[in-house]
């Protein structure tokens, strides 16, 4: 009886570890998955994406685009927040999905989303600029009617 009692609680330690074991496969994942990815060449160029179309809106920073990739580099680095990221991915997914997230990117269509996503976002970033662009003399008036009630509401108030 005994040893039943001992086997019964082996197997459930194994189970308990196992468990233990899988939900922590999560972060070495999500890491496996980062390296699948090239996040720290897409995040370069996703930098340097953003960076350019800012200075093409403002053309006044050009000489400044050097001063801007060095604090960049210091602050928004693939090294610098891998970490973060690599608990962001994990929070949001289990070890199995990450896996299977990696095994997609890496088929030849996986290839080709992760080689075309930086260009897709520039794409899409700059639309959003035409677009808010286009309505600008909207915004501006929204905001002077807002500042006019905000100061109106303030002179009201005792």
């Amino acid at each position: 009886m005994k040893r039943h009692i001992k086997t019964a609680v082996a197997i459930a330690t194994l189970g308990f570890s196992s468990l233990g074991f899988a939900a922590d496969t999560a972060p070495v994942e999500a890491a496996r998955l980062l390296d699948t990815l090239n996040l720290q060449r897409v995040l370069q160029e996703s930098i340097e994406t953003s960076l350019d179309a800012q200075i093409q809106r403002q053309p006044k920073l050009a000489p400044y685009r050097a001063v801007m990739l060095s604090f960049m580099a210091k602050y928004m680095s693939y090294e610098g927040l891998k970490g973060e990221l690599i608990d962001i991915y994990a929070k949001e997914f289990s070890g199995e999905e990450l896996a299977a997230l990696r095994e997609f990117y890496q088929t030849p269509v996986g290839r080709k989303a992760i080689e075309r996503l930086p260009a897709l976002m520039a794409q899409g970033m700059q639309m959003g600029q035409r677009r808010v662009q286009a309505h600008l003399g909207e915004l501006e008036d929204m905001i002077k009617s807002e500042t006019q009630r905000l100061q109106s509401q303030q002179q009201k108030t005792p």
